[in-house]
């Protein structure tokens, strides 16, 4: 793909995926043979095809939609995980990407995110709202790849190899509304649970969360708790396009 044209010099953008000697042959009006250097400018086949979309006329949302999904693997280049280089960066921005786009693509982490969970406080049996905050363990961006669940071991065995990964763990802390300290009516002392613990992401803005549920100050019932349930982070507005 020709990217700049000049009296002695033509510049040139390929796939990186492309090896071997590249040739371009020139002639002129009269059909003679010219001499002209040719710069080749390496990209990935990621940044290739969202310029050759953008050149087709498909919205950036689109763009991003379609090779956030297609693009997983890092070693070819994933959407979303890319270091991009100066000369990827300088053809986005020639092709009038946005900011945004650009950041996008080459990964702009996310260290933090709120979200709203459904808490089961396990002692007292007491299903309570809490607003969440997750602290990323593995700082990621919004599109980059995540490690599947179960992978095929030996051709055949499901594993759950992602249940190991520390990139879907999460610390979380919490605060519940209202909520019970004893299942004995006699005896409850309604308080609010400030809650620690992990999550383990199911996708990109759903979480499950489990850890300690606490009692700040004095209370005449549970003063602590183990507490499971699921949170729903502000990612979710992403995956549904509210927000971009």
């Amino acid at each position: 793909m020709i990217q700049e044209k000049s009296d002695d010099a033509i510049t040139v953008s390929v796939p990186i995926d492309v090896t071997g000697k590249i040739e371009i042959q020139l002639m002129d009006k009269d059909k003679n043979d010219l001499k002209i250097p040719v710069t080749i400018r390496q990209v990935r086949q990621v940044v290739y095809e969202a310029v050759e979309a953008k050149k087709n006329g498909l919205p950036e949302e689109m763009i991003t939609d379609l090779l956030s999904g297609k693009f997983k693997d890092p070693v070819v280049g994933a959407f979303g995980k890319i270091d991009l280089s100066p000369d990827e960066i300088k053809l986005l921005k020639d092709e009038k990407f946005s900011e945004k786009f650009i950041s996008d693509i080459g990964g702009s982490l996310q260290y933090v995110t709120f979200g709203l969970a459904g808490i089961r406080l396990d002692k007292t049996a007491e299903v309570v709202a809490a607003p969440m905050l997750r602290i990323f363990i593995v700082p990621k961006s919004f599109y980059a790849p995540r490690k599947d669940l179960f992978e095929i071991k030996y051709n055949w065995l499901p594993v759950p190899s992602g249940l190991f990964s520390l990139d879907k763990w999460d610390l979380n802390i919490g605060l519940t509304s209202s909520a019970s300290t004893s299942d004995n009516s006699a005896t409850n002392d309604n308080k609010n649970y400030v809650l620690v613990g992990f999550s383990f992401e199911i996708n990109r803005s759903a979480l499950f969360n489990v850890g300690r549920a606490f009692v700040p100050g004095n209370t005449t019932g549970e003063k602590s708790q183990w507490y499971f349930g699921i949170t729903v982070d502000q990612n979710f507005f992403k995956d549904i396009g509210f927000i971009k």
